[in-house]
């Protein structure tokens, strides 16, 4: 499915399937590397951009503002949009795959939900895939989550993202998201 999302058209899509997706200058069509992580805004539920691996093995960091489109590889806007990791603003922003998978998800009164398991990129915002055992990972059965009902992410380490405490509150929040 493609969406529209800040000017770009995007395809839904998990980060799984994004890992190693080629990167592309929209300005002279060099490859600039691989997709090797996504960015994530936890506050808002939205992406800031993706890490990359260069074809020369160093990291770059692109801004979402530079990302022209993601269908079949990852288009930004020039060379210049793949900004060295220390030099760029984006480098304290958590990574899905580094910071976020296999974290624990609670509710707001302590109640563990599972570890999320993929980040998927739908209509501009993230969703969590969420397992709450190893038979429900075996069973396809996972909860979802919007990464605006997050905001209460715990700094690095703490493991664990809050989510509303009953069904009813997530469903407001997810209706008003």
């Amino acid at each position: 499915m493609l969406f529209q999302t800040w000017g770009r058209q995007m395809n839904n899509q998990r980060l799984k399937q994004l890992i190693t997706t080629p990167v592309v200058s929209r300005e002279s069509g060099e490859n600039l590397g691989r997709i090797t992580d996504l960015l994530v805004d936890t506050a808002d539920g939205k992406p800031r951009g993706f890490a990359v691996r260069r074809e020369d093995g160093t990291c770059a960091l692109t801004d979402w503002r530079d990302v022209v489109s993601v269908e079949g590889v990852l288009l930004v806007k020039r060379r210049e949009s793949l900004v060295w990791v220390d030099a760029s603003p984006l480098n304290t922003v958590l990574r899905a795959r580094r910071d976020l998978f296999g974290r624990k998800v609670t509710t707001s009164s302590g109640h563990t939900l599972g570890t999320i398991a993929d980040v998927f990129l739908f209509e501009g915002l993230l969703i969590y895939q969420v397992y709450s055992s190893l038979w429900a990972r075996i069973c396809g059965n996972a909860l979802y989550f919007t990464g605006a009902l997050s905001p209460k992410f715990a700094a690095k380490g703490k493991q664990v993202l809050a989510v509303a405490n009953d069904a009813a509150q997530l469903h407001r929040q997810l209706a008003s998201a």
